[in-house]
């Protein structure tokens, strides 16, 4: 899955679209703060389903691809920017359901804190959008300049209170004001429920048209792809990624889950497999970070819904 919040820009709104549709592996789209049109309706894109909170002027939509065993449904709306739709994978030996929840709070975390507790969570379930909120939780430390308002401390206490475990890395921002103020991590993904273990890789590119960073979330749906032959190795083009993690196949990371603390760092559990060139060990999720051109390898023989940096 991507997500991007195009700020109202339609040469972001339409490049962005066009470059996910473009690979057919990329299967779900979310974007906040989509262009519209003069009739106040977001760009349609062929071979995609479009959900949106409202017929015009969404703040939100969720572009799915026509794909045989994949379907979605809304689930709710609530005004123009908060959305929630089923995602299902239908396959004789396997079915994966899940909510997938894409939002946007405008300005402030103001909105969101007021609509939270109007939400019903299913037990399965991803939240992904603009949170427009600052914590340390997914921030670390914070500038001077900010302070963690207490509509921020109310969704917090709801997505601890909830079980939600955050796939951000700490302290990786996903927002850089033209105005020149400090970037920030705002643009951020959680999960609850099974599904959470099922999310093996999360990347952040700041090679966008808008002000806030593409954030890009893999995880198998094992019915839609035939496994590839081999481990295929990927080079991440210089400058345009700040960081990639997943579980090696051979990390037994059992019952470890992303880390949901708030006040401390996430903390990793020891993976003794040797990675590739020699790069540190981060636990269950391999991190790299870019220096010019790395080789990551290897990749999950699986079937990816997202969209992979190359």
């Amino acid at each position: 899955m991507q997500m991007l919040n195009c700020a109202r820009g339609q040469a972001t709104t339409v490049s962005a679209l066009q470059e996910f549709a473009r690979k057919n592996e990329n299967l779900i789209c979310l974007l906040q703060e989509p262009w519209v049109d003069r009739h106040g309706n977001p760009p349609s894109l062929p071979n995609f389903d479009l959900f949106t909170p409202v017929p015009t002027q969404p703040k939100c939509a969720t572009y799915v691809r026509h794909i045989q065993g994949l379907t979605a449904t809304t689930t709710f709306a609530l005004g123009a920017s908060f959305l929630g739709i089923t995602i299902t994978s239908t396959y004789p030996t396997n079915t994966i359901t899940f909510t997938l929840l894409n939002l946007y709070s405008p300005g402030c975390p103001v909105p969101l804190a007021s609509i939270i507790n109007n939400i019903q969570l299913p037990k399965n379930c991803i939240l992904m959008g603009d949170f427009n909120a600052h914590h340390v939780w997914w921030q670390g430390t914070l500038p001077r300049s900010i302070r963690t308002s207490a509509a921020t401390h109310s969704i917090v206490d709801w997505l601890e209170n909830n079980n939600f475990h955050l796939h951000n890395k700490l302290g990786i921002p996903t927002h850089h004001p033209r105005n020149g103020g400090n970037p920030s991590t705002i643009d951020l993904c959680f999960s609850r429920g099974s599904i959470t273990q099922s999310i093996l890789a999360l990347a952040i590119d700041h090679d966008t048209t808008s002000d806030h960073s593409s954030t890009n979330y893999h995880f198998p749906f094992p019915s839609l792809f035939p496994p590839p032959n081999h481990h295929p190795t990927t080079c991440l083009a210089q400058g345009r990624l700040e960081c990639l993690y997943f579980p090696h196949p051979t990390c037994q990371y059992g019952s470890h889950q992303p880390q949901r603390q708030r006040r401390h760092p996430p903390c990793h559990l020891q993976c003794h497999w040797p990675h590739p060139q020699g790069h540190q060990h981060c636990g269950p999720f391999q991190k790299i970070r870019q220096v010019g051109c790395t080789l990551v390898e290897p990749q999950p023989h699986l079937g990816q819904a997202g969209s992979q940096t190359e």
